[in-house]
């Protein structure tokens, strides 16, 4: 299993389930096969704020806003409009 890849909620669950059972970052690493900074993470955001799933990442912006698309839109049919015009 690659120590790197993101944990599922199943994985951040045991990891939780774990811990109240007292048991260290190492041994929890060692027996599900992670990082301790992992687990360490997925402990500190349980501590934290009780969440046990991932949040959803929000990503990289829309390049065009909802008026930018309208306006782009009615450009588009405008042109379209013209073109017809011309070629009829």
């Amino acid at each position: 299993m690659p120590l790197n890849r993101e944990l599922t909620d199943f994985e951040r669950g045991r990891i939780i389930g774990y811990w109240e059972c007292k048991k260290t970052t190492r041994e929890i690493a060692e027996a599900l096969g992670h990082t301790q900074a992992q687990v360490s993470r997925a402990i500190g955001a349980f501590r934290k704020e009780q969440q046990v799933t991932v949040k959803p990442q929000n990503g990289r912006p829309k390049v065009l806003t909802e008026r930018n698309l309208r306006q782009l839109s009615k450009e588009v049919v405008k042109y379209v409009r013209r073109a017809r015009s011309i070629n009829q």
